[in-house]
């Protein structure tokens, strides 16, 4: 009888051996079947951003069309599922929880907001899930470096050092009255410094560093101490809505200064909020290489005319921010093609830092690598003629 039991035994753990995963595969595959692979979209479809969410959908969605009108990935369709993180940190947590262990997604795509990212990264370090950003560029969000997210886009930091290298690369008036007028928030904030870390090569210091919050309606006060200095530049770095504010108010107290601007500054709401008179010395960069209805960019708007209309009928739309998210998606699946049949999320990773000047038209190339995760290290930047932005033919690179 002992013998029996010892043998069943030895039989249970020769079988388990064979049917267990490896150590370290645990959710390796989530996601993963023999037909499908199922990609998760984050970004706000609900709350203050809800402005940003849809073009992380719609962006995805077309991309996975097209990879799976041309094959798929390896004889799988792809499958996405947005999910709505609300702009906010708690809300972004639960919902990547919910899409990790319920609907067991095999990588993320998007991230709008850089707090949300700062929340989720933990969890996706810890259960191994990767995430190609394609809008949100908060430096600290890949700060220290993690193996499991990827960037197409630059980050604060860099756009705040490519802002500082526009002035002396761009102006053959070599300015050095500088102003910065900046919001808070680490977005912000992280684009101030790699100004003023710039700037300080050129042996240039800020006459004034001013701050403002989030949403704030109201900034004369800052600008008035400004204008009293007599600045030759004033540096913007915050949101798009709150620096067309701030270009209105700038324009209304008579501060004739070139005005150098931060992200989305190709974005309608600029003009429509600040007026064509305040944006006759404004300057301010793009992550594309033409602006978004120019010549480079004329398929992706037909093509967007075409299966989205109704969102086309918005004159706010498309935006930079809606080409990041769609090529994004491509290099998704491109990197998924290089991992091969036998997908599983390590090989995924390693196949996204193999890719070396990945391009689209009118997109910068992407390069990563195992050490750099930031796929964008140059920007174009953008002046508006009567109204609508011109971008100049010139790359600003980091060094």
């Amino acid at each position: 009888m002992r013998k029996n039991i010892l043998l069943s035994l030895g039989m249970m753990a020769l079988v388990s051996i064979f049917v267990l995963p490896p150590i370290g595969e645990a959710g390796e595959r989530d996601g993963v079947t023999d037909k499908e692979i199922l990609i998760g979209g984050l970004g706000p479809m609900t709350g203050p951003a809800s402005n940003l969410g849809p073009m992380v959908d719609l962006g995805g969605k077309l991309a996975v069309k097209h990879i799976n009108e041309a094959g798929g990935i390896h004889g799988r369709k792809l499958q996405y599922l947005m999910g709505d993180t609300v702009c906010g940190s708690s809300q972004g947590l639960a919902i990547a929880k919910k899409m990790i262990f319920n609907d067991k997604v095999f990588a993320f795509h998007g991230l709008v907001c850089t707090h949300v990212g700062m929340a989720i990264r933990p969890l996706l370090e810890k259960e191994a899930v990767p995430l190609v950003i394609s809008i949100a560029q908060g430096h600290k969000v890949l700060i220290p470096h993690s193996k499991y997210l990827f960037r197409v886009l630059p980050p604060t930091s860099v756009t705040g050092t490519l802002m500082g290298k526009f002035l002396r690369e761009y102006f053959p008036q070599k300015y050095t009255k500088v102003a910065i007028l900046h919001t808070q928030e680490e977005y912000g904030a992280s684009g101030k410094d790699g100004l003023v870390a710039q700037l300080e090569k050129y042996g240039i210091k800020p006459l004034a560093i001013e701050t403002h919050k989030i949403g704030d309606t109201d900034y004369n006060a800052q600008l008035l101490k400004i204008k009293g200095l007599n600045p030759e530049v004033l540096f913007i770095q915050s949101y798009v809505k709150d620096m067309a504010l701030i270009l209105k108010q700038a324009h209304d107290l008579g501060l004739d200064c070139v005005k150098i601007g931060y992200m989305g500054s190709d974005f309608s709401i600029i003009p429509a909020l600040a007026g064509k008179e305040a944006l006759k010395k404004y300057y301010g960069p793009i992550p594309l290489l033409d602006a978004i209805r120019g010549e480079r960019l004329k398929p992706f708007i037909e093509m967007y005319e075409k299966e989205y209309p109704e969102y086309m009928k918005n004159p706010n739309n498309p935006s930079s921010s809606d080409v990041s998210c769609y090529v994004a998606m491509l290099l998704m699946g491109e990197a998924m093609k290089r991992a091969g049949r036998d997908l599983t999320r390590t090989k995924y990773i390693t196949a996204l830092e193999s890719i070396k000047d990945f391009k689209y038209p009118g997109y910068p190339p992407i390069t990563f690598s195992p050490t750099q995760h930031e796929g964008v290290l140059q920007e174009r930047f953008v002046r508006y003629v009567e109204g609508e932005a011109r971008v100049i033919d010139m790359d600003i690179k980091m060094d």
